[in-house]
């Protein structure tokens, strides 16, 4: 979903951007407006350039996100404009220094893309995953290409295939984590529950980033109905009532 951005009178002064192409900077700063309140994307070069540079028929979508993920010439630390890295097949961006240029409204809907892993010289529990770091320090990983970053977490992926049917790489530490993050569901009757719906869709459905569905399940969950008339409802009630309205009664 694009978004409005601030343009700062900066942009058209810096260094680094004035070395490479005019039509690279104007992709660039088309980036902000389809980065989320974390200044991150998901890494999809053709809609990409379909959503910004759609008269552009020449314009080289994939060199110019290698262009913006090479190191600054001009900054003491080397770091570039952008952050490619990918966790579990999923290829993201992380527009750096995101925080010093751009301001969200904070009514805007938190990031559900998971950050860069945090550099080696940041604490992990104080890393907010913004890119404010030197391009040497963006992993513990070898990069894949210039920007470009591997992060391997546990995977988490539905087993529809194979009976019974179920979710793999799930751990009681997640649920613990999601139960607390969200306290007005059943964790294990929503995962239930979606087992269920997924294995009704069509298979291309299936291609998501599970982590991301999961969470954003509990939450959609959670947030119908938490308070009833004004008054809060204990989560004893509140589940009951999920369940109900799950089944449809």
């Amino acid at each position: 979903m694009a978004r409005i951005r601030y343009l700062k009178p900066d942009f058209f002064k810096d260094e680094d951007l004035a070395e490479i192409p005019y039509d690279i900077r104007l992709f660039f700063a088309g980036l902000w407006c389809y980065a989320d309140k974390a200044g991150r994307l998901e890494d999809r070069p053709l809609r990409l350039k379909a959503d910004i540079m759609p008269y552009d028929l020449k314009f080289e979508v994939e060199r110019a996100l290698e262009i913006l993920a090479h190191p600054k010439k001009h900054s003491p630390i080397k770091k570039p404009f952008i952050i490619r890295y990918e966790i579990n097949g999923e290829r993201y961006i992380q527009i750096v220094s995101w925080g010093k240029h751009q301001k969200p409204h904070h009514t805007e809907t938190e990031s559900s893309i998971p950050p860069p892993v945090p550099p080696k010289n940041k604490e992990k529990e104080n890393y907010k995953g913004n890119g404010e770091c030197s391009y040497s320090e963006c992993s513990d990983h070898e990069p894949i290409k210039n920007g470009q970053i591997t992060v391997k977490e546990p995977i988490i992926k539905l087993i529809l295939d194979e009976e019974p049917k179920r979710w793999e790489g799930i751990t009681e530490e997640l649920k613990e984590l999601w139960a607390k993050s969200y306290p007005g569901c059943d964790v294990e009757f929503v995962l239930q529950e979606m087992i269920a719906y997924w294995d009704a869709q069509p298979r291309s459905h299936l291609k998501l980033n599970w982590k991301r569905t999961i969470v954003n399940r509990l939450k959609w969950v959670q947030d119908r109905g938490r308070t009833r008339g004004g008054e809060e409802e204990s989560s004893e009630a509140f589940m009951e009532r999920t369940r109900k309205a799950l089944r449809g009664e």
